[in-house]
């Protein structure tokens, strides 16, 4: 081949590149390549939602948006393959990598969590059908969701527990609870039903240590911030030394300090119908906080049922 034959060939090349690259009205996409992190997603149920990463390099000379588009093929799993519509739903088909991003997720929202209505293994598969880019050698990511000690923990439960102050809330001990898991924090939370929240519910929040197979309620754990000045949040606690304190206004409220350690639970390993937790003289409560100029809690103030001896039951 003469050296002009190659120069033609080059130009060619580079040519068709620009075409295929430069699709943005303003800008080009640069020499990036767009795939999936991984060939492979590992996730347990109880996350509820999953966000398959893809990510995007190459993103030096990239001046407009990256568009990539997935869709759902065929498995060939030896295991549960789940159904679309049925076992999950996809947010969007269809992703955009904003200049300078180099990582974006598929969304999927698991349709059923109960571990009692699920496989050990269900699999799917995703696959980049096309980008106004290079796609890379991971164009296909298989979906494995597995069953996680988590996972087993989660679902129906009954709550049982001991009234530490009955004129707070509206939770009776014996009542059918919800389990779920976050698996960002690596916290349950237990959704009692309330008629007395806002929300309907009056979350617990249970701490899972895998490693060391424990379940924990923990002395204090932040949930949110109360006021805009940052000067109250809500949290549960576990109460200690719970007496009557005038507010400002006259009004009478239920004051409390918290207890310095955890309370350590333990679960059924081998069928997961129960979770208990050892006797104590603390009351779990969630209420206001108040915190000082560095940020520490001081005067705890409860709106929730103090709960004493906590356990938690597959049946009543």
């Amino acid at each position: 081949m003469t050296k002009t034959m190659k120069y033609i060939k080059t130009l060619a090349v580079m040519m068709t590149a620009m075409f295929t690259l430069a699709s943005c009205e303003s800008g080009n996409v640069g020499q990036t390549v767009v795939q999936f992190a991984e060939q492979e997603y590992v996730e347990g149920f109880g996350a509820g939602w999953l966000f398959v990463p893809l990510k995007l390099s190459g993103t030096d000379m990239n001046t407009c948006d990256v568009e990539v588009s997935v869709k759902v093929i065929p498995a060939d799993t030896e295991y549960t393959e789940a159904v679309e519509d049925k076992d999950y739903q996809i947010t969007s088909y269809d992703l955009v990598f904003r200049p300078g991003v180099e990582e974006a997720a598929v969304e999927i929202q698991l349709m059923e969590t109960d571990p009692m209505k699920l496989p050990d293994i269900m699999e799917f598969k995703l696959e980049i059908t096309s980008s106004n880019t290079n796609i890379g050698a991971n164009r296909e990511c298989l979906v494995h969701l597995e069953k996680t000690t988590a996972d087993r923990l989660c679902g129906e439960w009954y709550l049982f527990f001991d009234v530490a102050n009955p004129n707070y809330g509206d939770i009776v001990s014996g009542t059918k609870v919800n389990v779920t898991w976050n698996a960002a924090s690596k916290r349950f939370s237990v959704l009692v039903p309330n008629s007395s929240s806002v929300y309907g519910t009056y979350p617990i929040s249970m701490i899972f240590d895998e490693d060391n197979d424990y379940v924990i309620l923990p002395a204090y754990d932040f949930i949110t911030w109360y006021d805009p000045g940052q000067t109250i949040l809500i949290a549960q606690f576990q109460a200690t030394n719970i007496r009557e304190m005038a507010t400002e206004t006259g009004e009478i409220a239920m004051v409390c300090d918290r207890a310095a350690d955890d309370i350590i639970g333990t679960y059924d390993k081998n069928n997961f119908q129960t979770i208990t937790f050892p006797a104590s003289d603390t009351s779990l409560a969630i209420g206001y906080s108040y915190v000082d100029e560095s940020g520490n809690p001081t005067i705890l103030s409860f709106f929730g049922s103090g709960m004493r001896n906590i356990r938690l039951s597959r049946t009543k």
